[in-house]
């Protein structure tokens, strides 16, 4: 069974929302998952602040990562973040984490960020 990397697009809302409240949900925080899936929605229709990505196998996801980066008006340097990286706990000590912040390094690069 392969596990994927793709980035994320707005079909991907319902379920990566789903897959993100279960994992908040498991950190003991809860959140309102129409709106979550609202915000991801806009997120994933709008690259110019970032891009998610999804990892999955299966088809189900196991994973996510959040590439943030400066807006276009940014005086100076751009500069990217990952600002979220998360794996169910089977998925984990498998070096997808390392895999997923070297793919979303290079994103970042071709997108002129450092």
């Amino acid at each position: 069974m392969a596990t994927t990397f793709r980035i994320a697009d707005t079909e991907d809302a319902p379920r990566l929302g789903a897959f993100v409240a279960a994992r908040c949900a498991d950190a003991g925080l809860r959140l309102a998952v129409p709106r979550l899936e609202g915000a991801l929605a806009r997120m994933l229709a709008d690259a110019r602040h970032g891009l998610v990505w999804v990892i999955e196998r299966e088809d189900a996801p196991v994973g996510y990562g959040v590439l943030g980066w400066d807006g276009e008006d940014t005086v100076g340097p751009r500069s990217a973040y990952v600002t979220a990286l998360y794996f169910a706990p089977a998925f984990r000590q498998r070096g997808l984490g390392a895999l997923l912040r070297r793919l979303m390094e290079e994103v970042g690069r071709r997108n002129g960020r450092r």
